[in-house]
């Protein structure tokens, strides 16, 4: 069977004509949004079969207006959830919501509910068990599905979908391993990678979190200290530059002399510098959470994390007798979770406690029942 096509130019749009046997049929090409109204990933519209060359391109234009029409009856008979997430998503930040917090919310909702099926299904169609599947399907740490089940949840709330009985993940107990000042002298005697032995320093020495040491640039340093003013994320691949993660995050750290010559002029760019692109590319969080396991691998801290790092550096200030304002300003923390969650003495100062409370020698306090927790 032959066939052909013969280009034919009409004045609502560009067309062409394909020759099938002795019938013909029009083909016309979409645009974006006629693709996104039919759902169509591609952008060729194929017309009835015709017997005259002349009709197969009107006959073409009147089958897809005919299309778009009904669609457009649907579409606002029974809108899509995405198309209700992104109209309240607009009405919050018209009403003053953070462009931070806006930003963050539409990347939940590109990568989480417009690739999702419940971001296709009406509101009509959506309820617990439906909302319950998806924060099942959700993938990532506990604290991101957490941030994108409560966007749905408020997002649903502020279209009258109420009192939804559904069971988000809950963060486990956060357990922090304290390095003793002879234990993190230690670890930075091991032979690393010098972005990894960096990455240690700015952990032990100024309490960052594994996002804020990637985003940290030589440009930040202001005389003796350094300015924390932005956090790395990686979303599924795509390494995002954010805000720290809290409003106290923005925050001003004096440098210890350690790093007094490796952070600030003459040097710039990012601290943690990916040089496998000879840009100025900051390392992500991901790769450097790779390189420091491969560093402490089959070492006597092969179970310390970079936020144990952290943890350990609020701990040594309370232990030096800072108090819990200074500390809370210094790690960019809540006082409340500082104290929750870093406010533990380490193993070996209990027992000093308890040797000095009623006079033991060492091996008595050893020996006693004091409780063996972090």
């Amino acid at each position: 069977m032959g066939s052909g096509s013969k280009a034919a130019r009409r004045s609502d749009g560009e067309g062409s004509i394909q020759q099938i046997g002795s019938q013909f049929r029009g083909r016309l090409t979409l645009t974006e949004e006629q693709q996104s109204l039919l759902g169509r990933k591609q952008n060729r519209f194929f017309g009835p079969v015709m017997k005259s060359r002349r009709e197969a391109i009107p006959a073409a234009r009147l089958k897809l207006n005919r299309l778009l029409e009904s669609a457009k009856r649907e579409s606002a008979a029974s809108p899509s959830f995405t198309t209700l997430a992104r109209k309240s998503l607009d009405a919050r930040l018209a009403k003053g919501l953070s462009p931070t917090t806006a930003s963050l919310y539409e990347i939940i909702l590109r990568t989480r509910i417009v690739d999702d099926p419940i971001g296709d299904l009406p509101l009509d169609q959506i309820n617990a068990e439906v909302v319950q599947a998806w924060i099942n399907r959700q993938t990532g740490v506990t604290s991101t599905v957490q941030r994108a089940a409560s966007f749905l949840m408020s997002t649903l709330k502020s279209l009258g979908v109420k009192d939804l009985d559904v069971a988000v993940p809950r963060d486990r107990e956060q357990t922090i391993v304290v390095l003793s000042p002879a234990e993190q002298d230690g670890l930075l005697a091991l032979p690393m990678p010098p972005e990894v032995r960096m990455a240690a320093l700015l952990g032990l020495r100024l309490g960052l979190r594994r996002g804020e040491m990637c985003g940290l640039r030589h440009e930040d340093r202001d005389d003796d200290g350094v300015s924390i003013e932005r956090s790395l994320a990686q979303v599924r691949g795509q390494l995002i530059i954010k805000p720290p993660k809290s409003a106290r995050g923005y925050r001003w750290l004096p440098l210890p002399p350690e790093l007094e010559a490796q952070i600030g002029p003459p040097l710039t760019g990012y601290v943690l510098a990916d040089d496998l692109e000879g840009e100025d590319r900051p390392l992500s969080p991901l790769a450097l959470q790779a390189r420091w396991k491969k560093a402490l691998k089959d070492t006597p801290f092969s179970h310390i994390t970079l936020h144990d790092l952290r943890g350990s550096y609020g701990m040594l200030l309370l232990e030096r007798g800072a108090d819990l304002r200074t500390v809370s300003e210094l790690t960019g923390h809540d006082p409340a979770i500082l104290a929750r969650i870093y406010a533990r003495s380490r193993r070996d100062l209990k027992r000093e406690a308890i040797r000095r409370a009623f006079n033991m020698d060492e091996g008595a306090a050893k020996g006693s029942s004091v409780s063996r927790g972090t």
